[in-house]
């Protein structure tokens, strides 16, 4: 991580931060389940809910449209989303600690402003 990062988009971080546990109460909120198809588990991807996604997205594009122009709120929160997806199941997904999820925020801010890194 660059140094300093977090100092300079403080504000961003914790909007990113709110955000990510947004997910899991918007989530939990929601009565609708879906199953993980066998062609995503494949690939290494797994499917969340659509009822998830849509909500993750909304609130996502809201909080980080706050502090990010449109187009690079859609990158963030895309990214952020595609990270989860890659590296967990739904399930797992709400289980992890907030510092995992504030870390993969992080990663995605810093493809964001440092893409040619």
């Amino acid at each position: 991580m660059k140094p300093g990062i977090r100092k300079k988009y403080k504000k961003l971080f914790f909007t990113c931060t709110l955000l990510l546990a947004f997910g899991v109460i918007s989530y939990g909120n929601s009565l609708a389940v879906e199953q993980e198809s066998s062609d995503s588990q494949k690939s290494g991807s797994n499917k969340y809910p659509q009822n998830f996604i849509a909500n993750y997205t909304n609130e996502c594009m809201e909080l980080a449209g706050e502090d990010l122009a449109q187009e690079d709120a859609q990158i963030l929160c895309q990214c952020t989303l595609t990270e989860f997806q890659t590296r967990y199941t739904h399930e797992q997904y709400e289980q992890l600690p907030q510092e995992t999820k504030e870390d993969v925020g992080l990663f995605c801010l810093e493809k964001l402003l440092y893409p040619d890194e």
